[in-house]
């Protein structure tokens, strides 16, 4: 019983680690997509997908392995000796979302997995003093995993497409690192409705509006709660000449 309750204890934490890694996630650790959506038109969406080793120490009876070292630990436990190993866990997701801005996405899915972890070690530790409830934390685990990713993918494709061409600007699908446009703090979802005073509605009036001054870059911008903002800078000879942006668009 003992064994099962550390094994339902692992799980949790486990999950709790993948929820934490999901919520430290940013729009720049995602990979924007344009694909083609049900009604033939093209929309954006972004995959994120992470993979990440864990160090994990666990104990094995002495004389299961040799030590390679003669001064690596030995645990006694109720006068049994163990010795302490380390194995690497592999934890990866991968997840893809159109219906919201990513950074929203990342929240809810985190929060549900953090809720799950935290509920399955809190199952599995009284699982140490009534055996039954380390079974049920490991089922739970196994089909509370598994139904928030259904939940969650099966929510998202219910919803209209958040990356969709608009003809009353262009939505940012993604920054490029380093460019001018994340240096002028550009944020995914946002949408620029006007380029050096110039209104714009699809890629071709957004780089004529941007040639109409080489030196400098004026932007009118509607965040994702629909409020107007403004960015501007300077721009240099030798940077990308695109500004970094990759917009959610008709392909040619």
């Amino acid at each position: 019983i003992i064994e099962i309750g550390s094994i339902a204890i692992i799980i949790g934490t486990l999950l709790i680690i993948e929820a934490i890694q999901i919520l430290k996630l940013k729009e720049t650790n995602t990979f924007p997509e344009l694909i083609k959506g049900n009604r033939g038109k093209w929309i954006g969406q972004h995959r994120m997908k992470k993979i990440t080793v864990i160090p994990f120490f666990t104990l094995l009876p002495e004389g299961t392995i040799h030590p390679f070292a003669d001064w690596w630990p030995v645990i006694v436990i109720n006068e049994s000796s163990f010795g302490l190993i380390l194995l690497p866990v592999i934890i990866g997701f991968e997840h893809v979302i159109r219906g919201t801005i990513p950074k929203r996405g990342f929240r809810s899915l985190g929060q549900s997995l953090l809720i799950l972890g935290l509920v399955i070690v809190g199952l599995a530790i009284a699982g140490l003093y009534v055996g039954i409830l380390s079974i049920i934390a490991i089922i739970v685990a196994l089909v509370g995993r598994e139904w928030i990713s259904y939940h969650h993918r099966a929510k998202d494709q219910q919803k209209q497409p958040y990356f969709t061409p608009d003809p009353t600007g262009l939505k940012v699908l993604g920054i490029i690192p380093g460019t001018p446009a994340d240096r002028l703090g550009l944020l995914v979802g946002e949408k620029i409705i006007k380029v050096n005073g110039h209104p714009i509605g699809n890629e071709q009036e957004f780089y004529q509006a941007l040639q109409t001054n080489s030196a400098f870059c004026k932007l009118d911008i509607r965040d994702e709660r629909g409020e107007l903002r403004f960015a501007q800078r300077a721009l240099y000879q030798g940077e990308h000449h695109e500004l970094g942006i990759l917009f959610a668009k008709e392909q040619l």
